[in-house]
């Protein structure tokens, strides 16, 4: 055996898939590693079906936000003395936080880490009649820097207590994701962490990878009706390889409950191609 070959475990099992299939071998799933054994429904049923079931239940999942810095690449650190500006997707986290919550009534607490990641004391209620859980059952925690925020994590990922952690992801290293992502998967918990857009390139240990941006608000027919949107893009999911045509989704907020759903308005506009509508595109491009 040449010791100098360098054998890349996932491309051999994507080798012998291909030639399985080419003999007409069954196709067990879509899974290269082992199989989450419990999800968390995304609440959105497409969004579900690509990742195979859903978010799993033990594991950090990472949402990059959007830039408010101005037309600084995204993907480039801000400059040497410069404060970072970004806004996490907190309407999508505060919608996962209530999937979290909603799955496990045993564990009633959701702890919110980072002052980024607080969200406003209302966003926290949904529906008509009010629901005020996820507001009553929130811990918020103002860790000062990335060494804080790594150890308030750990502490509350071993409490029984905690159905799900909101954190500030932003300066976490390759180490310290995948020390939380192993905790996570150890005690069957969920972490969602919102990072600034230009740490896509860092190499991260998290399940699954995202990146929420908004898009262009419908305009609704009541006075001051404006039903917020945005643009979800699957960047990575370990285990679960999506269709190529299932990695972005767009979504919608309604004013009335409180809730994002999928969008089909929205997603006719995000399915078209740029050159069908080439008398308009600066609407289509002020998505923030």
């Amino acid at each position: 055996m040449n010791a100098g070959r360098h054998v890349d475990l996932r491309d051999l099992a994507e080798r012998i898939r291909s030639i399985e299939k080419r003999h007409g071998a069954p196709a067990e799933d879509r899974c290269i590693d082992p199989p989450a054994r419990e999800m968390i429904s995304t609440g959105w049923a497409e969004i579900d079906a690509a990742l195979g079931g859903g978010l799993p239940a033990g594991g950090l999942h990472e949402f990059f936000g959007v830039e408010e810095a101005g037309p600084r690449e995204a993907a480039a650190p801000p400059a040497r003395g410069s404060l970072p500006l970004w806004t996490p997707p907190l309407c999508f986290l505060i919608h996962l936080a209530w999937q979290a919550l909603d799955r496990d009534a045993a564990c009633p607490w959701v702890v919110w880490i980072g002052a980024r990641c607080h969200p406003y004391p209302r966003a926290l209620v949904r529906g008509r009649p009010p629901d005020r859980r996820l507001l009553e059952r929130s811990l918020f925690v103002a860790p000062r820097d990335a060494a804080e925020r790594l150890w308030a994590i750990d502490l509350a990922l071993r409490s029984a207590a905690v159905a799900a952690v909101v954190a500030d992801g932003g300066a976490l290293d390759r180490a310290a994701t995948q020390r939380v992502q192993l905790l996570a998967k150890n005690r069957s918990k969920v972490v969602f962490a919102a990072r600034p857009p230009w740490e896509r390139t860092r190499l991260s240990a998290a399940q699954t990878r995202w990146h929420v941006r908004a898009a262009p608000p419908r305009i609704g027919k009541k006075a001051g009706g404006v039903a917020p949107g945005w643009s979800v893009e699957l960047l990575r999911c370990k285990g679960v390889r999506p269709a190529q045509d299932h990695r972005a989704w767009l979504l919608e907020q309604s004013r009335d409950e409180g809730l994002i759903h999928l969008s089909a308005r929205l997603a006719d506009l995000a399915g078209a191609p740029a050159a069908r509508e080439p008398r308009a595109p600066d609407r289509l491009s002020r998505r923030l």
